[in-house]
């Protein structure tokens, strides 16, 4: 089996750094790239495209959604999916809100260090070890990639349906402390 990380909105393989070290030796793994994605279907495909055969998945945040997709495209390749910090569907009129805050991120490109502050845990904000590797990645993303990349999460389909489709084994976990999606979102 071979594993294929789907990274959130403004990451890359980095915030995979622990899982991928500690799996490395035993299993295949491929870091799924995003970058000139514009759609969450793209993010879908280029997963699937990282191995032949069946694919473990495991999307986080944006990466989720395209899990979710690729597991709807391909049910017989994507033998096990999990999602880590998903959001339920924006109730009704929160759509607008998220526009607003995504068209003023795209006018221009987020400091780091208010991205990485917002999302991380309150007791973490002061670890280095943990926000300096997290503020160069976020870094390493430009405004048209967080355009891309917000437009695709604007128009992405409401992916809770499919959920009740997947076949395989599936895993979603959720962070009571997350500051984006708590538990209960």
């Amino acid at each position: 089996m071979r594993i294929v990380f789907l990274p959130g909105l403004l990451c890359d393989g980095g915030v995979f750094t622990a899982q991928t070290a500690a799996l490395a030796r035993r299993v295949g793994i491929s870091i799924a790239d995003f970058t000139e994605a514009k759609t969450i279907e793209d993010m879908a495909r280029a997963a699937l495209d990282a191995f032949e055969g069946p694919v473990a998945l495991v999307g986080f945040s944006m990466g989720g959604r395209a899990a979710i997709e690729a597991a709807r495209l391909a049910p017989g390749r994507v033998a096990r999916v999990c999602l880590a910090s998903q959001r339920r569907p924006t109730p009704k009129g929160g759509s607008g809100a998220r526009r607003s805050i995504l068209s003023v991120a795209k006018a221009s490109a987020p400091s780091a260090r208010d991205w990485v502050a917002a999302a991380v845990h309150p007791g973490r904000r002061a670890d280095p070890s943990l926000i300096e590797p997290l503020k160069a990645m976020t870094e390493c993303a430009n405004a048209a990639q967080l355009a891309r990349h917000s437009d695709a999460l604007l128009a992405r389909p409401d992916a809770y349906p499919t959920l009740s489709h997947i076949a395989c084994p599936a895993l979603v976990i959720a962070g009571r402390q997350d500051p984006w999606v708590p538990v209960g979102i």
